[in-house]
Order: C-alpha cells, then sequence, then structure tokens
C-alpha cells in the first residue's frame, strides 16, 4: 500500500475521531467539548463540497450521546443523524429515524416518529426538539403519554427531565383507571403525582354502578392526600346506573377528597339538587360512608322540597342509599309550605327545624321552640237570600295564627295534611271575612323562582358534555398508537336522563 495514502489516512482519522490518548478524557471534562467517532467513513462529494460520512456514528458532548447507523459533520457545528438514532441523555433515551444536532446550542431536532423512555414513561410523537442544556423536550404535531397507570394524548407537550414535569397542550385527553380527563392543558409532576389541567376540563369516572362528570375551567389533583380542586365555573353531577340523578353540585370551587370518608367542600354561589331535595348556600360541606352522607349548608341557606321552602341560619341533611332523609336548621327558621287546596302559603318560624322525609317526600317538620304559624284552612262560607235564609254553603279561607312551645306540620304526598300544637299554645282563628287582617310571619319569605330547575340543568350538562367531551377534536397522531377511547358510551348514560 502506498506510504502517502496510509499517512493520509492515518492524519484524516486523528483529525476526525481525536488521538486516543489523555485528550479524550480532557474532552469529555467540558460540557461544550465534542467527541466524534464512527466504525467507518465514507467520503462523497455533495453539491460540488466534499463530504465525509460515518458509519456506526457516535458523538459525545458532556451527558448527551447520540449513536446512529450514519452521521454526516455538515459544517458550522451541525451533525446529521440517520438510521436507528439514539441519543442518551442521563436517565432519558430518545429514539428516532433522523436527528439534526447542533454543538454550539446543543440542541437536537429529531424526526420520523419520536420516542423518548426513562424506563418508566414512554412519550411518542411525529417530531421532536431536545434541548440539552435546559434538559427538556418539545414534542410537536401530536403527542402520545403513556406509564404503568395513565396514558394521554395531546397536540404538542414539553418533558422536562430534571423536574420530572410534562406540560400538555391542545385537546388534552387523559385515561386513568376508570377516569378520563378533557382539557386544553394540563401540567403533571411524576414524582409528587400532581397535576393541574385547565381551560374547559371535564373529568368523568365511569364505574359499574354509576357515572360522575365533573366540570371546571381550572382542575388541581394532589395524589399525597387524594384530593381534587376545582375552580372556575365548578359542577360536579353523578348519575346511577338506571340514569337517575343523585347528586348535582355546583359552586365557584369545589374540593374533594377521599379517603375513608369522601369529602366535598362547596364555596361560592353553591347550588345542590338530589332527588327532589335542592338547595342553595354561600358553601357546603359534604361526607359520604358506604351507608350515610352528611350535608352541612352554611351562608344565607335555602332549600326546597317540592313545594316547600326553609331558610335558617344554617341547614344539614343526612341521607341514605342516594336519598334524603332527615333535615336539620338551627337559628333563623322559616318554613314556607305552598298549599294546593286553600292556594296560600303556609308559614312557621321558630329556633330550629327538623324534617323528615320518606322517598324524597316530606312526611313532618317541626319548628321549635317559641314557634309561630299562620295556617291557612278552608271553610264553608253560608250564603242567604233576600229573606235571610242560607242557600248555599261555597268554600272560603280562614286562617288560625299562633304560637307555641312547638309546632307540627303533616304531609301526605307532598302536600300540607294536617298540624299540632304542642305546649302552651296561644293563637287565633281567623274567620273568611277577616282573613285580610293577617299578616304574613317576621321574616316572611317564599321564593320559588329560586329554586333550582333540575330540568334545566340536565339540558346545560349535556351541551357542556357535548362541547368538552363528546365534540372535542382529538389530536392527529401518527405515531404508531391509537388515542384513549372515545366517550361514546359514557355519554350515552349521561344523556338518557329521565
Amino acid at each position: 500500500m502506498n506510504s502517502r495514502f496510509v499517512a493520509y489516512i492515518t492524519v484524516l482519522t486523528i483529525v476526525l475521531f481525536g488521538a486516543p490518548s489523555s485528550g479524550f478524557a480532557q474532552d469529555r471534562a467540558s460540557s461544550d467539548s465534542l467527541y466524534w467517532s464512527g466504525d467507518s467513513l465514507v467520503t462523497r462529494t455533495v453539491n460540488g463540497r466534499s463530504q465525509s460520512m460515518l458509519l456506526g456514528a457516535r458523538l459525545t458532548q458532556g451527558a448527551t450521546s447520540i449513536r446512529a447507523d450514519t452521521g454526516v459533520d455538515e459544517g458550522d457545528g451541525i451533525y446529521t443523524f440517520r438510521g436507528n438514532v439514539r441519543i442518551v441523555e442521563k436517565a432519558d433515551t430518545i429514539d428516532a429515524p433522523f436527528v439534526r444536532y447542533d454543538r454550539n446550542t446543543k440542541i437536537g431536532r429529531a424526526s420520523g416518529g419520536v420516542r423518548l423512555t426513562d424506563g418508566s414513561v414512554v412519550v411518542r410523537s411525529p417530531a421532536a426538539v431536545h434541548y440539552s442544556r435546559e434538559e427538556r423536550t418539545a414534542f410537536e404535531n401530536g403527542v402520545a403519554y403513556e406509564d404503568s397507570s395513565a396514558s394521554l394524548t395531546a397536540r404538542t407537550a414539553v418533558y422536562f427531565s430534571n423536574e420530572e414535569r410534562v406540560d400538555f397542550r391542545g385537546g388534552v385527553r387523559l385515561k386513568q383507571d376508570s377516569t378520563r380527563v378533557f382539557a386544553d392543558s394540563l401540567r403533571y409532576f411524576r414524582e409528587s403525582e400532581e397535576s393541574t389541567a385547565a381551560g374547559r376540563v371535564a373529568v368523568v369516572t365511569d364505574e359499574s354502578d354509576r357515572v360522575t362528570v365533573l366540570f371546571a375551567d381550572r382542575l388541581e389533583r394532589y395524589a399525597s392526600n387524594d384530593s381534587t380542586v376545582a375552580v372556575g365555573r365548578a359542577a360536579l353531577r353523578t348519575v346511577t346506573s338506571n340514569s337517575a340523578d343523585t347528586l348535582f353540585v355546583s359552586a365557584g370551587s369545589l374540593v374533594l377528597t377521599s379517603s375513608d370518608v369522601d369529602r366535598l367542600t362547596a364555596r361560592d354561589s353553591v347550588v345542590v339538587v338530589s332527588g327532589r331535595f335542592s338547595a342553595r348556600s354561600d358553601s357546603l360541606v359534604h361526607r359520604r360512608t358506604d351507608s350515610l352522607s352528611t350535608s352541612r349548608f352554611i351562608g344565607s341557606p335555602v332549600a326546597w322540597v317540592r313545594r316547600t321552602q326553609i331558610r335558617a341560619d344554617t341547614i344539614r341533611t343526612i341521607g341514605d342509599g342516594g336519598s334524603i332523609r332527615r333535615i336539620g336548621g338551627g337559628g333563623g327558621v322559616f318554613v314556607a309550605a305552598f298549599d294546593s287546596l286553600t292556594g296560600r302559603i303556609q308559614q312557621m318560624s321558630g329556633r330550629t327545624l327538623t324534617a323528615r322525609l320518606r322517598s324524597d317526600t316530606l312526611r313532618s317538620i317541626v319548628v321549635g321552640p317559641n314557634a309561630r304559624g299562620i295556617f291557612f284552612q278552608e271553610r264553608a262560607s253560608a250564603n242567604e237570600d233576600a229573606a235571610g235564609d242560607s242557600v248555599s254553603a261555597e268554600p272560603a279561607v280562614g286562617a288560625t295564627v299562633a304560637s307555641a312551645d312547638s309546632l307540627r306540620l303533616y304531609f301526605s304526598g307532598g302536600d300540607v295534611d294536617s298540624l299540632a300544637f304542642v305546649g302552651v299554645v296561644e293563637g287565633s282563628w281567623y274567620s273568611p271575612n277577616l282573613i285580610s287582617r293577617v299578616s304574613d310571619l317576621d321574616g316572611y319569605s317564599w321564593t320559588p323562582e329560586l329554586e333550582p330547575d333540575i330540568r334545566h340543568i340536565r339540558t346545560l350538562f349535556r351541551e357542556t358534555m357535548s362541547r368538552r367531551v363528546t365534540q372535542r377534536a382529538a389530536p392527529s397522531l401518527d405515531v404508531g398508537r391509537s388515542p384513549p377511547a372515545d366517550t361514546t358510551s359514557t355519554s350515552n348514560r349521561i344523556h338518557g336522563d329521565r
């Protein structure tokens, strides 16, 4: 072999690969120094310019290592890799068919179907940009994320290796066990398992006996105490397997905690509907175990059961099996019940209240002590002819105005049936011709227009469900993986309202 050719190859190898001496260790000591090598060399001419391509190319710069079938030094610090390209940086590995790496900025651009993993998480995307100095990778044109417990798709994502954080944006869809989350954006911290979803958030939990749907503008999830915070037009609805509503709650914010006892705290313009019971208040604390549920309404609460309205400083409910069994009220109690027979409002006031229900229907209400009441009754009123003889009897309304230690109102089929006075009783009967002298009790309140309309609520939920879930476009992905399943089955159950 020509000695000049051998010398040329030797010099070229040293220039390209670096001499195998202490110079390599010196380069590795600097994060900006680069080691460039390969198994063999191919020289070619491209656009009149000589270009060398390494087979089995390897590049190392600081903590970043790149391997590929071929690699080309394009000049000006630009290196291109093709075929089985693998970038390794600390615990993260990126695989792609093509990578363009800039040694000056330490930015690698991968395309053709990118896969990132650290051994427990896999992220796929058509293209990605890896920023070595910032230890982050940006995924474009659709991204699919998967770990041992969840799968997620979005239009774009940024993975921060050092923080173990992923920011997803655009048509986010998350599936974890029986729960699906839909949002405009989602931030997830892997180590703490904390996440924040924002923008038209919808959460659907599909269990064997019920479906729970939660809407909010922003949702924060904390795995450490198994709690969820929903903020901004938050609304929650639970529907059983037979499409019957068991609970609806809306508020400015909701906090849900699940442990041995499920706890829900609502604040700001709270609205609740449970069966035939509905209420409004400034705040709510709801607790539920396997056999019992309790609610406490605070801040100008008002509740309705069919045509009966209850106001008090605080209102409490106790229920089981999805039905409310008892209602309690404390401080400033006022009860107004529409009487269909007389067309009047029966009234009761006192310091405390206890109401009992069966099958979501009132059976009795007891108010006391210091109870006062107005009870309208229908009585026959005789008409006389010119001679003074009674010729007919027409029903007319009279009223009993009384006070007692306690007053008891009994219901039948949801309507007022009878009443009872307990203890020392003082009162007067106002005949029909004196009914105009009866004045409402102090603190009178009758506001049926404020009662939540469950039919309207169901319509709003269907429309919101359609906008945020059913009609929401999923990101277009071409990374060899399907997005999470659609919500057709769940939507049918939610929409199957009675």
